[in-house]
C-alpha cells in the first residue's frame, strides 16, 4: 500500500525506470503499475497505464484495473469496464474479476 507522497514518489520513480528500460509493454509489469497506482489512491495514473498497454489487453490487465477501481470505491467505473472485457469472445471473466464486479454492486 501506498502509505504517503514518499512511496508515490518512488513509485513513479520506478514507473519512468520501466519506460527508460523499453519494458513498459510487459504484461507482468504494467498491471503492477496498475495496482501500485490504485494502491496510492492515483486512479486516473492507473486508468492512464491501463489505456496506454500497447495491443489487445489481457484478463489480468482487466483484473488489476477492475479491482483498482472497486479498492477505490469507484463502482460506476467497475461495472463499464466489465463489460467492456465480456465484449471479447474469448475473454472470461476470472474469480479475482467476478469478487471485483460483486464488491462493486454493493457500493451502488
Amino acid at each position: 500500500a501506498c502509505a504517503n507522497a514518499t512511496a508515490l514518489k518512488e513509485g513513479e520513480a520506478i514507473h519512468g525506470l520501466v519506460i527508460k528500460l523499453g519494458v513498459d509493454d510487459n504484461v507482468c509489469i504494467l498491471p503492477t503499475l496498475i495496482n501500485m497506482y490504485a494502491d496510492c489512491e492515483h486512479i486516473l495514473s492507473a486508468r492512464e497505464v491501463f489505456d496506454k498497454m500497447p495491443g489487445r489487453r489481457e484478463i489480468v490487465s482487466f483484473n488489476s484495473m477492475i479491482a483498482a477501481y472497486a479498492r477505490n470505491s469507484r463502482p460506476n467505473e467497475v461495472l463499464p469496464l466489465f463489460r467492456e472485457m465480456q465484449a471479447w469472445d474469448d475473454m472470461k471473466p476470472t474469480y479475482v474479476t467476478l469478487l471485483s464486479a460483486l464488491s462493486s454492486c454493493a457500493l451502488l
